[in-house]
Formats: C-alpha cells, sequence, structure tokens
C-alpha cells in the first residue's frame, strides 16, 4: 500500500542539513555590518588558524552574556578556536538579534597580517533566516 511518506536516510537528511554541499532550503543571509575582529592578539593558536581561514569561510559567532567586561559581549570561533570578539562598539545590535534566538555568524572578506605582528581579520556579520 502506498501512503506518500517520503522515507529519510541519513544521506537524504545530511543533503537538506546545509553545510558546505547540503542544500539550506528557504533560507537567505541579511547583511548586518562590517567588522574587524578585535582581540586576535590574545588567541593562542592564532598563527594555526589563520592559516586555515579562506576569504567567504563562515566563522561561528557565540554569546557570552556573563562576560566581565561587556554584558553584549560575542565570541568569534573557527572551530573550537575563539579567535577573537565582535567589536564592543558594534556588537549591542547583533547581541539583542542572538538573544532573540536568531542565527548569526560571519564571513570573512579579508585577511591580513602585518609581518606576524597581528592578523587581522575583516568580515561581515550577517543573520541567516
Amino acid at each position: 500500500m502506498e501512503t506518500g511518506i517520503v522515507k529519510f536516510s541519513p544521506e537524504l537528511l545530511a543533503l537538506f542539513a546545509g553545510g558546505e554541499n547540503g542544500i539550506a532550503p528557504f533560507t537567505k543571509e541579511i547583511f548586518l555590518q562590517d567588522i574587524t575582529i578585535a582581540g586576535t592578539g590574545y588567541c593562542e593558536e592564532i598563527d594555526t588558524v589563520f592559516d586555515q581561514l579562506t576569504i567567504d569561510c563562515i566563522l561561528r559567532l557565540q554569546r557570552d552574556p556573563n562576560n566581565k567586561y561587556d554584558e553584549n559581549a560575542i565570541g568569534i570561533y573557527f572551530g573550537n578556536w575563539r579567535v577573537g570578539w565582535v567589536p564592543r562598539k558594534q556588537n549591542t545590535v547583533v547581541a539583542h538579534l542572538m538573544d532573540a534566538g536568531k542565527n548569526c555568524c560571519m564571513r570573512v572578506k579579508n585577511l591580513d597580517s602585518d609581518q606576524d605582528y597581528w592578523k587581522r581579520i575583516e568580515g561581515q556579520i550577517i543573520m541567516i533566516e
């Protein structure tokens, strides 16, 4: 008997999960702002991370509302490494959006190294809907 219900396999679910080779149905990116990551000098693994970053790669944003220096703090992560922070002067709106459940991330747009002294990572904060 035909039920009209499609059986999902793990492979089919992975296809619709998005990611590098998947399809993310009904999503759109909304540009919020350009930033330069703050605090890259405090990332102990910055040299390793910097060498792995590419233009247009996506970095994860994670709220840190218990940060003792800034209640709107947002860490920026590559894998498990926090590479820096959304600058304090630019984090309020994004923090409120994230607190309201919105999915935000950063797309890398420029990488610059000042003779191995300071790693400059520029990008765009985007909201995924």
